[in-house]
C-alpha cells in the first residue's frame, strides 16, 4: 500500500467513472492490471486524462490514501500501445 503522498509508478487503463446527463464522460479512474483502482484527485487532473479513456497508460504519480481509496495526481503520463512492455 502506498504511504501518504508517496510517488509511485502505475501502469493500467484509464476507465470512465462518472458521466453527465448527456452521457459524456466527466471523470475517470485508473485500473491497474493487479486490480488496484486509483481515483483522480482533482477535476483538473481528471479532465487532462479524459482523452486517454480506454487506453493503457504509464503514470508517475503522487498517491494519497483516504480510507480504503487511493487518489492520484498524475505527474507524467505516457500512453502505451496495447501489449507494449516497458
Amino acid at each position: 500500500m502506498p504511504k501518504p503522498c508517496e510517488k509511485v509508478f502505475i501502469r493500467g487503463l484509464i476507465v470512465p467513472s462518472e458521466w453527465n446527463q448527456d452521457g459524456q464522460v466527466v471523470k475517470v479512474t485508473v485500473k491497474t492490471f493487479d486490480e488496484d483502482e486509483y481515483f483522480i484527485n482533482s477535476k483538473k487532473e481528471s479532465r487532462k486524462l479524459l482523452k486517454f479513456v480506454r487506453q493503457e497508460v504509464e503514470l508517475d504519480a503522487f498517491v494519497k490514501k483516504r480510507g480504503l481509496k487511493k487518489f492520484l495526481t498524475a505527474c507524467e503520463l505516457k500512453p502505451q500501445a496495447i501489449g507494449e512492455n516497458r
